[in-house]
């Protein structure tokens, strides 16, 4: 029970035959005339539990095990061997796939520690994305345009309705039937979620109806970054790429969340939806109370969105309806931006503030004003 494993992972491990043996520890190789003849460990005994609640071991004095092998394997961990670069360089930004070193770029294991497969994968799309992003052009459409178009309620109901495997196990044979037929692939396709196309199961799993979704259409934006050097000259260079791919996303509205944890715990993907996703705070109260998140001041002439990060930092962005345009405020600049393509009418630096502002912050929450004002 203490396995760092799953379930179906032990049973499959059983099911090929291979022998487990608990509580041994390895301390010595045994060999004759240069080859491996066999394993010798000590025996252990439970000794209480560790800070994370798993049971900590120790040696039973006397008590040796010797397993006869003709080959070891040893799998005790892992770890990243940076043989080809310094190892202060290669650690990974915070937040991020960029190193220390220009251009090289890290994900999977050696990012975040031992995870699983399929991090690693998403990982390594990201990292993809992220270099697209740097070298100022949109990540390649190729991966979002063969959806299938289905509407959000078909979609929903695709996911209440389970569709049974007609693949099956079978480990002494190998570990899967093969699917020889058409009409099987199709059958055994039908058992994906679509999680790509829509998940909302944190939406669904709410309690207080905290989480709530919405659907939009994929944006693309090529910022622009203010610079104001140190003569006080202010100057437009081309920024970071701004896209959204997804049509269905996702917000918490604060007022109603008691971060009870249950969207993280059905999570498909190991989020966090109700810390990941948009707080939206309704009340005065629940703004003032809060150390981040949103609030939407709403006005048929000048809808109003209000961010602070966790920082103490505020931010404002503004729809001016009537001549269809942005006014966005940050502690560094305010500016005036268009409405439909998001570059710059004009842009001025507070209190005297240097150096580069991209407006980054500023589609993200266009997105949001836009989607929960209607604007």
């Amino acid at each position: 029970k203490d396995m760092p494993a799953s379930a179906e992972e032990i049973r499959g491990t059983r099911q090929e035959g291979v022998e487990m043996h608990e509580l041994l520890a390895p301390q010595k190789i045994i060999t004759e005339q240069g080859r491996v003849k066999a394993l010798e460990c000590v025996g252990m005994q439970v000794d209480g539990y560790d800070d994370s609640g798993r049971q900590k071991v120790k040696p039973v004095e006397g008590e040796i095990t010797t397993v006869e092998a003709d080959m070891i394997i040893p799998a005790v961990g892992q770890y990243t061997n940076w043989d080809f670069a310094p190892e202060n360089l290669m650690k990974p930004a915070k937040e991020g796939f960029a190193t220390g070193m220009d251009n090289v770029y890290v994900g999977g294991d050696a990012r975040a520690g031992a995870s699983n497969i399929i991090s690693a994968l998403a990982d390594g799309r990201k990292a993809a994305e992220a270099i697209a992003q740097k070298a100022g052009v949109a990540f390649p459409g190729i991966f979002y345009d063969k959806k299938e178009n289905v509407s959000p309620r078909e979609l929903l109901v695709q996911k209440a309705r389970r569709e049974r495997s007609q693949v099956t196990e079978h480990a002494a044979e190998g570990h899967f039937t093969s699917i020889d037929t058409h009409a099987s692939a199709q059958q055994e396709a039908k058992r994906c979620l679509m999680c790509d196309e829509i998940c909302n199961i944190c939406v669904s799993v709410c309690p207080n109806f905290a989480n709530q979704g919405y659907e939009m259409q994929p944006v693309v934006y090529n910022l622009q970054t203010a610079v104001k050097d140190k003569d006080g000259a202010v100057s437009m260079e081309e920024g970071p790429v701004f896209q959204i791919t997804q049509k269905h996303q996702i917000y918490n509205i604060a007022d109603f969340c008691n971060e009870c944890g249950n969207c993280r715990t059905f999570c498909p993907t190991m989020g966090a939806p109700y810390l990941d996703k948009p707080k939206i705070h309704l009340s005065k109260e629940s703004w003032e109370n809060a150390h981040k998140g949103y609030m939407l001041k709403q006005d048929s002439s000048e809808p109003t969105l209000y961010y602070k990060d966790s920082e103490g930092k505020s931010y404002e962005l503004k729809r001016d309806k009537k001549n269809g345009s942005y006014t966005y405020k940050s502690p560094k600049v305010k500016a005036r931006l268009d409405a439909e393509n998001f570059r710059v009418f004009e842009i001025e630096f507070l209190n005297e503030a240097k150096g580069a502002e991209n407006l980054k912050q500023a589609a993200n929450m266009h997105v949001l004003l836009t989607h929960l004002n209607g604007v």
